[in-house]
């Protein structure tokens, strides 16, 4: 079957089969009870028994909903009151902004005009979905989420010297509404900065999973050997309509310096950290001290030239962690797609296009993964790449494209997997050289 095109003007809706029954579609969800953020799946399926040509699929537009869209999950043959179609199915994750009665409006299919048939547009039936409110009961800390979550922590040392930031680098997934919560809370009677990081998605068994990192920055304030406290995430278990919890582990931190030395990291209170003294106590028969004077001129270009060293070590540190994802992300790619379990062509073409959506992430530092063929490149583009990357990236995202939408339904060969591997080094050996 042809590849689908998003149809961006309003169609006028038909009936959901065609006269002749060669044609139909139809529309489901796997949960018409849902919880608010539960994340429930829509499915479009489209009944061909005629072999189409450039069908125009318009979705919903969803209103209510935030919206995943995950694309082509299948393609199959089903005999059907002694027919034969080949059956297209198109997923969208969904996850409900509010409780109470919602409607998702039709979806449409446009069939193009033939010398056998005029331009029809046949519409799936509106679903009716009842979202339920999150029951009584919610930790005082809640931030809506809602699904199964884990969370881990890793640190990027485990001592420093006392006033240098330590930081952690948090991640969160599930197959909850991920992608919309705000960041845990940060441990109080702590000093901490919190940053949004890297958000991603794939496909698992029909289901969204998710996962979003978070750096958080602690500012330790004492010296000596102490625990960074949990970080604990609330959330509510659809499945078992109960609140849960779910948080890191305490982490033994060692913070060197002398507490009773006379030098003190400056911080957000100047009473705390540069201990003045009184101007009367410097004036000895009505002359300033030479040493005082120099101190008083001397503790603001000190304040100015800490701030200066935290902000370039900060920045350091990014790049670092930027180089890193950027170094890594071949030896990922290539080893997930050594991983893949080849089954039918569009499943396998799918687990590809992830790999691949986060390998251009990872060396463009961007969260990209979701996006069309026409954002890769566009995004490609903007980044000023040679021109001899980005041919090479078309040309891997067009072979996806194929894959995904081909009509055939048998496995894709390990030696295709191995000369996509073979573009991917190709491209990323280029994208060094830069």
């Amino acid at each position: 079957m042809a590849l689908f095109f998003l149809a961006l003007l309003p169609i006028p809706s038909a009936f959901a089969q065609d006269g002749q029954g060669d044609v139909y579609v139809e529309a489901s969800v796997d949960n018409a009870n849902p919880y608010i953020g539960q994340q429930i799946i829509y499915k479009f399926k489209l009944y061909d028994a005629v072999g189409l040509s450039n069908p125009l699929y318009q979705p919903s537009d969803f209103e209510g909903f935030w919206r995943v869209d995950i694309g082509v999950i299948s393609q199959t043959v089903e005999q059907i009151n002694g027919r034969q179609y080949t059956v297209t199915t198109i997923a969208t994750a969904l996850y409900p902004t509010q409780s109470g009665e919602a409607t998702i409006k039709p979806s449409s299919v446009v069939l193009p005009e033939t010398v056998f048939r005029p331009k029809t547009t046949l519409t799936t039936q509106p679903l009716f979905i009842n979202v339920q409110a999150l029951p009584d009961g919610k930790p005082a800390d809640f931030g809506g989420a809602v699904g199964q979550f884990d969370i881990s922590a890793v640190l990027d040392r485990q001592s420093a010297n006392q006033g240098e930031p330590i930081t952690m680098t948090l991640s969160v997934s599930g197959t909850g509404n991920i992608e919309q919560l705000p960041p845990p809370p940060s441990p109080q009677k702590w000093r901490t900065t919190v940053t949004a990081g890297n958000y991603s998605s794939e496909l698992q068994n029909g289901i969204i999973v998710g996962k979003r990192d978070y750096q958080i920055v602690f500012f330790p304030t004492a010296t000596g050997k102490q625990a960074l406290p949990p970080i604990t995430l609330n959330y509510f278990d659809p499945d078992a309509g109960v609140y849960r919890s779910v948080g890191t582990a305490p982490v033994d931190i060692e913070v060197q310096g002398d507490a009773s030395n006379t030098y003190e990291q400056p911080s957000f209170s100047p009473e705390a950290s540069l201990k003045l003294k009184s101007v009367s106590s410097l004036i000895v028969n009505n002359r300033l001290s030479i040493g005082s004077l120099i101190l008083l001129l001397l503790l603001p270009l000190a304040v100015v030239f800490i701030s200066f060293l935290w902000q370039w070590t900060k920045t350091k540190r990014q790049r670092q962690h930027i180089r890193i994802r950027q170094q890594k992300a071949l030896p990922t790619a290539i080893q997930q797609l050594n991983r893949l379990t080849f089954s039918d062509t569009q499943t396998t073409y799918h687990q590809i296009s992830q790999i691949v959506q986060k390998y251009i992430a990872d060396k463009l530092n961007v969260n990209l993964l979701g996006s069309s063929t026409l954002d890769i490149l566009e995004l490609i583009d903007d980044a000023g790449v040679p021109i001899s990357i980005f041919s090479n990236v078309m040309t891997l995202v067009q072979e996806i494209d194929e894959g995904l939408f081909a009509p055939s339904t048998q496995d894709v060969s390990p030696s295709r997997r191995d000369a996509i591997v073979k573009l991917l080094t190709e491209i990323d050996h280029q994208w060094e050289k830069q």
